[in-house]
């Protein structure tokens, strides 16, 4: 049956057959044989004869990727208020360093307070225990003293009683009950008279000594006792003097690698922060990663190849799966999820930023017998082709591989060569095009607007006396160093409170001299708190006299101007009172809307502005922010900063008249060359034919033309650039 089914086929197109294998227009005539005939094209189509021949065949999909640092994100171990960030996006940090504070004011009063206490503790134990050492120094000595007089008298203690007839001798100490040798022969012994004078002496000098050493050793003992309790309270407190500071420790964002701030979350001083948000991260530029669209785990380990291409340079990647837990977590919360590969193999002359592409073969055959995919037919018996044999045509079965969806791999059945009928898909034009190597990018514009996310204030430093404002020595958008002199003040004394405490002062050193002169060990204390209290006084006049004595007030830090508040002469300046505001040139940014996130961190863009002298002026910046692909959406903005080189942030600033304060609202233009790709292979858009996502061009060689399949990267509005397939020099025919 399946015979007969083809037989009627080839019936029905012997009207469209010419002799040859040429690309020619198929007729529209065709006899009926009833409604088992197959439709081998769709309706209106053109047909041709086309060879079988060998060519590559790709199933291979390429994503776009970004070159971006390796990062680390930080939290605060607790729940915080922020109180400031001590590093910004594109700042170099170490290891070890501060990266943001929490609110620690509280925190910090209560440790001072307790670092007080200990310090009260140490102070009041250590006078105690010197009075104690004291008190007992010559008690100490004189017990010695004695007990080296008792020690002697026991060397030298005579014989008790006289010697006589039988006498026995003594010796040691008299004992009660002891019987002599007078005794034992029924005389009274005779004592000693040296004897009984030694004994009056020992046991004076014993006594004395017996009631000092018990004495010394109560006074002793209470000062050991005092000592045990004392270190125990003394260790307590100090544990909890370490568990508030490990509380401060937990107020501060230490950084854990070298490199530079990559994204910081957007939020200010006074803001809520839970232990769970992300804060800042941190950038290694030395270790670089690709990151691209996801691709599962499985894609990755069965792709017959997976490489990246930067600037035309083929790079081998390692694939970094993504932990189940975290894929789960960044699925339920709808986020996009990105995959992340190591560069395998030397990265020097690759930059954090670099545009490039992964490329993931599926599958790959190479030199293998093919046919247009629309030539191969099925039924129920299997594949065939309809293939030219003399002035005829002829099914004939065919055992297909794989297909790129444009060609299809034979297998077995038609040799190289063999024509075979197909829907004509790709006419060549008469014009041709020589491949070449270009440079393939986009282009990004906008405008944003200066900003200083770090400042400082320059005070009023005087606490005494009124001062009055005289000049400002110092203009905006100026660079003033710390310490320069910004402005210029004049300090009205207040001379009776200045005399009062110099009268005080003069009182209490008369009371010290006189006690110091009555030299009484009572006044010992009194003379101490005096001493203290004169210092005390002494240092408050001191700053009186210092404050009624300055004339100028100098910047409290390096940076630029950015803001001058508004003073005229004679006015008074309450303490404290904001004056000069400066911002840290190193950390000055344009800030701009950054639309389908096309700037990634490290992108290199120029910067237009109007110079100081009103002459138009270029420098160079650099994204200072990851984007999506770089980082979670916790430190995800949508906006990019532009880091501006910091010599040329004041002249920047000074062509933007009537502007001051940490954002000026004067439109910066910004311009960048993006997804640059350079010594690509390109091709114009009018040599492609692209189906079933799969390209393809018409290839001359020694006058024949054959389709070839190439993998492209991507494209713009008139040109295709190649991964590969294609080589350089290839002549293509245009559409």
């Amino acid at each position: 049956m399946k015979k007969v089914r083809r037989f009627v086929c080839l019936i029905c197109i012997l009207s469209i057959m010419l002799p040859g294998c040429g690309m020619e227009e198929s007729g529209a005539g065709a006899a009926s044989a009833g409604e088992d005939i197959p439709l081998l094209d769709p309706v209106n189509d053109s047909q041709a004869w086309e060879p079988a021949a060998r060519r590559t065949l790709y199933d291979a999909k390429v994503y776009s990727a970004t070159v971006f640092p390796y990062t680390e994100e930080y939290s605060f171990p607790k729940d915080v208020i922020l109180d400031r960030f001590a590093a910004y996006p594109g700042e170099a940090v170490k290891k070890g360093s501060v990266l943001a504070y929490a609110d620690n004011s509280k925190l910090e009063e209560e440790i001072g307070k307790k670092e007080e206490q200990i310090l009260q503790m140490e102070e009041a134990f250590e006078e105690y225990r010197q009075e104690i050492v004291e008190a007992l120094y010559e008690p100490q000595l004189q017990a010695e003293y004695l007990r080296g007089i008792v020690e002697n008298l026991k060397k030298q203690k005579p014989e008790e009683y006289l010697p006589g007839e039988g006498s026995v001798s003594g010796g040691g100490l008299p004992e009660s009950g002891s019987v002599s040798a007078g005794d034992a022969a029924g005389g009274e012994p005779e004592k000693n008279p040296e004897y009984l004078e030694w004994q009056e002496l020992y046991l004076r000098y014993e006594g004395d000594y017996r009631i000092l050493a018990h004495n010394n050793t109560i006074a002793q003992t209470e000062l050991e006792q005092r000592t045990e309790l004392y270190e125990l309270d003394h260790e307590y407190e100090l544990k909890q003097l370490e568990r508030l500071k490990e509380e401060l420790r937990k107020g501060m964002l230490i950084s854990s690698m070298t490199g530079s701030v990559a994204a910081a979350r957007d939020v200010g001083k006074g803001d809520y922060i839970s232990e769970k948000d992300k804060v800042i991260a941190i950038g290694d530029p030395e270790r670089k990663l690709l990151k691209c669209q996801y691709i599962n785990k499985t894609t990755a380990a069965n792709a017959v190849d997976i490489y990246a291409l930067v600037d035309g340079r083929r790079l081998e990647i390692v694939y970094q799966p993504m932990d189940a837990e975290e894929y789960t977590r960044l699925s339920s919360l709808k986020e996009t999820i990105y995959s992340t590969f190591e560069l395998a193999e030397d990265t020097e002359d690759v930059s954090v930023g670099d545009f490039g592409v992964v490329v993931v073969v599926n599958d790959l055959r190479e030199n293998v017998l093919s046919v247009p995919q629309n030539a191969v037919h099925t039924d129920a018996e299997g594949s065939f082709v309809y293939v030219m044999k003399g002035e005829g045509s002829m099914a004939v079965s065919v055992t297909t591989g794989m297909s790129d969806g444009v060609y299809t791999e034979i297998l077995s059945g038609i040799q190289e060569g063999d024509c075979v009928l197909a829907a004509e898909s790709m006419v060549p034009g008469e014009k041709r095009y020589t491949v070449k190597k270009g440079s393939f990018h986009s282009s990004f514009q906008g405008s944003g607007y200066l900003t200083y996310p770090s400042s400082e204030n320059t005070r009023n430093p005087i606490t005494y006396g009124t001062a009055f404002f005289v000049e400002y020595t110092t203009a905006l958008y100026e660079h003033v160093e710390k310490g320069e002199v910004i402005a210029r003040i004049r300090v009205q004394p207040d001379e009776t409170a200045l005399r009062r405490n110099t009268l005080r002062l003069e009182r209490l050193q008369q009371r010290l001299a006189a006690l110091e002169q009555e030299n009484k060990e009572e006044n010992k204390k009194l003379i101490a708190s005096r001493k203290e209290e004169i210092n005390e006084l002494q240092e408050l006049i001191n700053e009186m006299t210092t404050d009624y004595g300055t004339t100028q007030i100098r910047a409290s830090r390096s940076g630029i101007v950015i803001g001058l508040r508004d003073y005229r002469p004679e006015d008074i300046l309450a303490a404290d009172a904001e004056l000069v505001e400066i911002a840290d040139e190193n950390t000055c940014y344009v800030v701009l809307e950054n639309t389908n996130r096309l700037l990634q961190y490290g992108n290199r863009v120029t910067v237009s502005y109007v110079n100081r002298d009103g002459t138009p002026g270029t420098t160079t910046g650099m994204a200072a922010n990851l984007s999506q692909t770089g980082t979670g959406s916790g430190l995800l903005t949508e906006y990019s900063l532009i880091l501006l080189p910091s010599q040329e942030v004041g002249n920047i600033a000074a062509g933007m008249p009537d502007q001051s304060g940490w954002i000026m609202r004067v439109p910066i233009k910004v311009e960048a060359v993006i997804r640059e790709m350079e010594q690509v292979l390109v091709v114009p858009k009018e040599a492609v034919w692209e189906a079933e996502g799969q390209t393809y061009v018409l290839v001359e060689e020694d006058g024949v033309i054959s389709p070839r399949s190439f993998i492209a990267g991507g494209y713009d509005a008139s040109h295709y650039w190649v991964v590969d397939g294609l080589t350089e020099g290839m002549k293509l025919c245009l559409k």
